[in-house]
């Protein structure tokens, strides 16, 4: 009798064992939060707003004008150094990337952010007028400003704050709305900053200064800052959910 009462108690606890982990699993699975029930949290979805108008800001404030077009757009008035001033273009990018990257946990997410829009709409405006006014000096150094500024800031921020504005059940959700927003916005600069350029020529970056001046605006009042915050309850300035 002893033998068989052990036998059966082992084989319960054996079936306890392989029962438990999968039941943990599946809650966790049911944690995982989806792309619309993040747009609709009453918490999240405030996390999900500032994720999209950031990457919006990365690209509505022009680098791919600069990345993708950059030679044909200088190429009259830099003629033959258009192709170097684009291979100088893609070195300072690289190298203030990895460069700058300390700066971001060093001074916060934000003033990155801020510091990055300010110096990318100031170039907008030096560009335009170097275009317009025919300055070839004052375009190139206005284009190598632009990159620099993109790099301290809206190249490596934009998807860090993805995952650090909401909890770790909304963090996949939110970087994939983060990717999809930021493919839209690149999509629509590919397709029709060409149109622009051709009817505005230099004083399309006007509008790409002027972008960059709202988003400014829209960061500094919507977007917290994440540095140094435990998480996203921290972030956002609330109490701390007790599931």
């Amino acid at each position: 009798m002893g033998p068989t009462n052990n036998t059966a108690e082992e084989e319960q606890t054996l079936l306890s064992n392989e029962g438990g982990p999968q039941i943990n699993k599946q809650s966790g699975n049911e944690e995982k939060l989806s792309i619309m029930q993040v747009l609709r949290h009453p918490e999240y979805k405030s996390a999900a707003i500032a994720v999209i108008m950031v990457m919006l800001a990365q690209q509505f404030s022009g680098i791919n004008s600069i990345v993708m077009y950059g030679v044909s757009l200088l190429a009259t008035l830099l003629e033959s150094n258009s192709a170097l001033l684009n291979l100088a273009v893609s070195a300072v990018n690289i190298i203030v990337t990895a460069g700058g990257a300390p700066l971001v946990d060093k001074l916060g997410r934000k003033t990155c952010l801020l510091n990055s829009l300010a110096g990318m709409g100031i170039s907008s405006l030096l560009l335009a007028i170097g275009i317009i006014k025919s300055i070839p000096v004052l375009s190139a150094v206005a284009v190598l400003l632009f990159v620099a500024s993109f790099g301290l800031g809206l190249g490596p921020v934009p998807f860090i704050l993805a995952s650090e504005l909401v909890g770790s059940d909304a963090a996949d959700a939110t970087q994939s709305i983060a990717l999809a927003a930021n493919w839209i916005a690149t999509f629509i600069v590919a397709q029709f900053f060409p149109l622009a350029s051709a009817k505005l020529h230099g004083k399309v970056y006007f509008i790409f200064a002027a972008l960059s001046a709202f988003f400014f605006a829209f960061i500094s009042w919507y977007v917290p800052e994440t540095k140094g915050k435990k998480n996203a309850d921290e972030v956002w300035g609330r109490e701390r959910r007790v599931d």
